[in-house]
């Protein structure tokens, strides 16, 4: 079994570069560690611990891996994260959704639709595989919801308005 440590004084610079070098020779497979080569497993679990005491910080990252150990939902295994534009799109989707649960409670029309209906496609796009049937069909309904409010349907669009509630935080449940 190889192992080996190492404790050097660096700046705050010095050391995330050293952390970037190694993120991505992890990315890679492999890593030359003071003098060792080491490889890597495609799945790794992933644990850390902060400590602050008495004037002094402490991270410390442990990564373990073996072959054909299984990534969990719920678990702190490496993933792939999905792109900041997800997240920022998700966070317009938000407000809009509060925006049309608004006009519904006022009964007023939607006088965005078009750029909500960009919103949607462009996070459709970024959409994870196992759920992107699921976000299909709610897609589906919210553009149903919008013809319900053009037309002066409040009463048909609050209903609609609220399957989509139950369709969102059962996705949220299935899937985060």
């Amino acid at each position: 079994m190889k192992r080996k440590k190492a404790l050097r004084d660096l700046s705050r610079e010095e050391v995330a570069q050293e952390l970037t070098r190694l993120a991505g020779s992890i990315a890679d497979g492999s890593l030359m560690f003071e003098g060792c080569d080491f490889s890597f497993p495609d799945d790794l679990h992933l644990d850390w611990e902060v400590r602050e005491e008495k004037g002094t910080f402490s991270l410390r990252l442990f990564l373990k891996g073996k072959k054909g150990l299984p990534t969990q939902v719920g678990t702190r295994y490496l993933k792939k994260k999905r792109p900041y534009e997800a997240k920022k799109l998700k966070k317009a989707l938000g407000a809009q959704w509060k925006h049309i649960r608004r006009c519904i409670k006022d009964r007023c029309k939607l006088e965005d639709r078009e750029q909500l209906l960009s919103l949607l496609s462009r996070y459709g796009r970024l959409s994870e595989p196992a759920w992107q049937s699921a976000w299909h069909d709610c897609t589906k309904r919210l553009v149903l919801l919008l013809d319900l409010m053009e037309q002066g349907d409040f009463k048909g669009s609050t209903l609609l308005a609220q399957e989509i509630e139950r369709l969102i935080k059962s996705c949220h449940k299935k899937y985060k």
